[in-house]
């Protein structure tokens, strides 16, 4: 059973790199979130939060969680093993998230 059979919410990684579904969101070092892991250990981040994903670059893809996806925060994922993008969310996609915001 892969990871997203688990998981019943939209996951999404903003970037400034142009992907392609099938590529994946890698790892990369990263600060430690909490007192109990390392610092300068390698994760790939996501969200629920398409607008949060949006703050972090100029595209938005929604990714499948990899079999080793942990929660932390609510709505932020991390992985250790990455992220494999399902596709770019359209820009009318974010602009209607945006108008439900304000």
């Amino acid at each position: 059973m892969a990871a997203s059979d688990n998981l019943s919410v939209r996951l999404f990684h903003g970037t400034n790199a142009d992907l392609k579904p099938g590529d994946w969101v890698d790892p990369k070092y990263s600060k430690a979130v909490d007192e109990e892991q390392e610092p300068d250990y390698k994760v790939a981040h996501a969200t629920t939060d398409i607008l949060h994903a949006a703050g972090h670059g100029s595209r938005v893809y929604e990714v499948n969680p990899s079999s080793e996806q942990m929660q932390w925060e609510g709505s932020h994922y991390v992985s250790g093993e990455g992220f494999q993008v399902k596709g770019e969310v359209s820009p009318d996609e974010i602009r209607a998230k945006i108008r439900e915001a304000t």
